[in-house]
């Protein structure tokens, strides 16, 4: 997956790049309103001598990418069904209430899980060159 960007902000390790959709997501999102990050999304790159305003092409690992995808899904997926059949065996009645409930907070659960995994998912590689 190839992604453009612009440096915003540069210090002695890091640079802040602002990341543009790209062609493979349409590119015109920014037209249709589609898109969350139809005006860009912020990640951080090393600094390797980058000065502001500078065009980067970045190549990330689409396997490392999909599998993170992956790997959140399910986590996600598995704690809302799990939710489900421990609220529901926990309270055993007629109602289907207390399997909604666990419904939710499995989804809560996983969402933090998935959420203190993104240091993790921060490390998949990606190449940065410079375009201009």
């Amino acid at each position: 997956m190839n992604l453009i960007g612009q440096i915003e902000k540069v210090d002695d390790k890091y640079a802040q790049v602002r990341v543009y959709p790209d062609s493979s997501c349409g590119a015109s999102c920014g037209s249709c309103g589609g898109c969350s990050y139809r005006d860009g999304r912020h990640i951080t790159i090393k600094n390797d001598n980058y000065r502001v305003g500078q065009l980067l092409d970045i190549h990330v690992n689409s396997s490392q990418a999909l599998m993170a995808l992956i790997v959140s899904a399910g986590i996600i997926v598995f704690l809302l069904i799990a939710g489900y059949f421990i609220g529901s065996s926990l309270y055993s009645s007629s109602s289907e209430t207390p399997g909604i409930v666990g419904s939710i907070v499995g989804l809560l659960i996983g969402f933090l899980i998935v959420k203190a995994l993104e240091p993790v998912w921060q490390k998949i590689e990606y190449k940065v060159i410079p375009i201009d």
